[in-house]
């Protein structure tokens, strides 16, 4: 099945921010960094996005809240 045309567009958003994140910001830099300002440099095209979002997991029948994370609204 063949990815929608917004789907790629934002795909291709996604990366080129990536890279211009990590050309900017280069390495070594704390985790939290990069996420803040790859998470501002996502919004400025105009994407939707979100940080931190709770998601629960189940384990041997057992439900864990907060045992991952997605992106969180901003």
């Amino acid at each position: 099945m063949k990815p929608s045309a917004a789907l790629e567009s934002h795909a291709k958003v996604a990366v080129d921010c990536g890279f211009h994140v990590h050309r900017e910001l280069g390495p070594g830099l704390l985790e939290s960094i990069y996420e803040i300002v790859l998470f501002e440099s996502l919004r400025q095209p105009g994407l939707k996005v979100r940080r931190q979002v709770p998601i629960s997991i189940q384990y041997s029948g057992q439900c864990f809240d907060n045992g991952y994370f997605l992106p969180k609204p901003g």
